[in-house]
């Protein structure tokens, strides 16, 4: 019964949550519903992932910034000579060459 208790109150608003709680006759010493003392002191412990949704983080906190600037302009740069026992092979690259597009510009 606690763990549905539990549940509804992760699911709820804060004030609804704070009401659940009270009501169960828990504390949450830590002001956070990832700690939830019952009143036999049996500690329970919810994970922040079942609290708030994880798709709503933001592993890299650089990714809006770079988001928001703009590409610098493609650079010509030197030709890279690629040899293997088929053949020598030069290819063009550019500021914006990726490993990928030289292995296709290699193939092909």
């Amino acid at each position: 019964m606690i763990w549905s208790m539990l549940k509804n109150s992760c699911e709820e608003d804060a004030g609804t949550a704070s009401a659940i709680l009270e009501a169960a006759g828990v504390t949450v010493p830590q002001k956070s519903l990832t700690l939830i003392i019952d009143e036999q002191g049996i500690y329970y412990r919810i994970p922040i992932a079942c609290i708030n949704d994880p798709a709503e983080y933001s592993f890299d906190p650089q990714a809006k910034k770079r988001a928001e600037k703009e590409a610098p302009a493609e650079i010509m740069l030197n030709e890279i000579k690629v040899r293997s026992v088929v053949g020598d092979k030069t290819l063009a690259i550019s500021n914006h060459s990726t490993i990928l597009d030289l292995k296709h510009s290699y193939i092909t």
